[in-house]
């Protein structure tokens, strides 16, 4: 067994121990930090890497394999996952835990098929952000389709009048709205991502 400890840069170490899993009979990668499990599940294609969450006072240490420990929709979709729920201070201004994301995804089939374009990295901004809104209108339980478009300005709306003639209404429901997006800020240069 070959032992490496990363002394400075931890992510050129584990990409360069992903990369010899197809010589080697398997490759173990220790970590603490959850993000980092979920971008390793993310793009890990090997049945031979194993991740070891180490242990603390009570808590026993885990070892486990990214093509077991999570089901294959989650698997195959946690970037898209991550990238939505964000840290938890971004799932806490929208009102909502990471759980509500996976369940959000596992319940609606048409919107597996519309994520896939958010895998494709030859799509337009627009084209991403167009999976985002979809997403987060999905989220606050309204149904979309492949073929509509929904808005995130009248998801809005609706939250507003659904918030303004319910008198037991504490306002949260919009208060947790997610932002609208303005088509003329995607060609502002600060708003492109890769």
């Amino acid at each position: 067994m070959i032992y490496k400890k990363a002394d400075e840069d931890t992510d050129c170490l584990i990409v360069k121990a992903i990369a010899l899993a197809p010589t080697h009979p398997s490759v173990v990668v220790i970590g603490e930090d959850i993000e980092f499990f979920v971008i390793l599940i993310g793009i890990c294609t090997f049945d031979n890497v194993y991740f070891l969450k180490l242990g603390k006072r009570k808590i026993a240490e885990k070892i486990f394999s990214p093509h077991t420990v999570l089901e294959k929709t989650i698997a195959d979709n946690i970037l898209f996952i991550h990238a939505m729920s964000g840290c938890d201070t971004t799932s806490a201004l929208f009102n909502y835990v990471k759980l509500k994301f996976v369940q959000t995804l596992k319940k609606n089939n048409d919107l597996l098929k519309v994520i896939e374009i958010f895998k494709n990295p030859d799509m337009t901004p627009e084209a991403v952000v167009d999976v985002g809104n979809r997403f987060l209108v999905a989220l606050y339980g309204y149904p979309i389709t492949t073929s509509d478009t929904p808005s995130l300005n009248n998801l809005c709306y609706k939250c507003y009048m659904k918030s303004s003639f319910n008198k037991s209404s504490n306002m949260s429901s919009l208060l947790s709205c997610p932002p609208t997006f303005p088509k003329s800020l995607l060609s502002d240069p600060a708003l492109a991502w890769q």
